[in-house]
């Protein structure tokens, strides 16, 4: 997979400016050289044995240094406002022991170059990561959740339909995605689940204010009856309200009273 060998190239590149930079730290007298001057000459090897059959695997890499090269120019003119020579600027060579003052104006210019170099690096590392994140997220879209764990754990089978893309699940990024999905799967049918008791317990309280509305005009019917019949004994009559409405009325009356 191209994007593969692109990043392994990159890996490669930087373990060049890495050993660059112990080189510097060991000798004690040696020709000053920024990791732009040393990928340049990198890059001229390469373009030299790109012919050659047995390092045919290296195009890769010559990729890459040229790709780290330009970008690393173009955030040299931005940020300090001078452009590197096709000659290599920063090749510029001097030994340690020569003027103690354009010895340090050299070395302070290198760390410029060298902090370019550095952030064309990680930008080109972000980028590969991106790339392969997103192939990843595709490929995740065509294989059943239920394959994801064994995936992650023993990756792509010889059966497996997605064999060829290599994939790699230790990728933060997406193992990261993978848990938020399932997360908010969770959440959402811990949400619904909770929507229904609560649905649940409306019908029943609805339920039992029926029930409860119910009971008390029973009671009050039952009541008024009772209320009635004893308003029509001869013990509950009123004198200036007997008769069929003093009758009708005693019961509401009284009811009143009891309310």
């Amino acid at each position: 997979m191209i994007l593969l060998r692109y990043e392994e190239a990159l890996q490669v590149v930087k373990d060049i400016c890495l050993e660059e930079s112990k080189r510097r730290d060991q000798a004690t007298k040696f020709v000053l050289q920024s990791y732009d001057s040393v990928l340049r000459k990198q890059r001229e090897e390469l373009i030299e044995s790109d012919n050659d059959v047995t390092i045919v695997g290296y195009r890769s890499e010559l990729n890459v240094v040229s790709n780290v090269l330009k970008e690393a120019e173009s955030l040299n003119v931005n940020r300090f406002g001078f452009e590197e020579t096709t000659s290599g600027g920063t090749s510029q060579l001097c030994d340690i022991e020569s003027g103690e003052e354009d010895n340090w104006k050299l070395k302070d210019y290198i760390h410029q170059v060298d902090s370019c170099v550095e952030v064309a690096l990680q930008r080109q590392k972000e980028c590969v990561s991106i790339e392969l994140c997103k192939i990843d997220a595709r490929i995740m879209g065509v294989v059943p959740p239920k394959s994801w764990t064994m995936l992650r754990k023993h990756g792509p089978t010889p059966k497996s339909e997605v064999k060829s893309h290599k994939l790699t699940y230790q990728d933060k990024a997406t193992q990261t995605d993978i848990i938020e999905e399932d997360t908010l799967e969770k959440i959402f049918n811990t949400l619904t689940t909770l929507s229904m008791k609560v649905d649940s317990m409306g019908n029943e309280i609805e339920k039992l204010k029926t029930n409860e509305v119910k009971l008390k005009s029973e009671a009050t019917n039952q009541l008024t009856e009772q209320c009635a019949e004893l308003c029509r004994s001869e013990d509950f009559k009123i004198p200036e309200l007997e008769g069929d409405v003093g009758i009708l009325h005693k019961p509401v009356m009284f009811i009143n009273l009891l309310l």
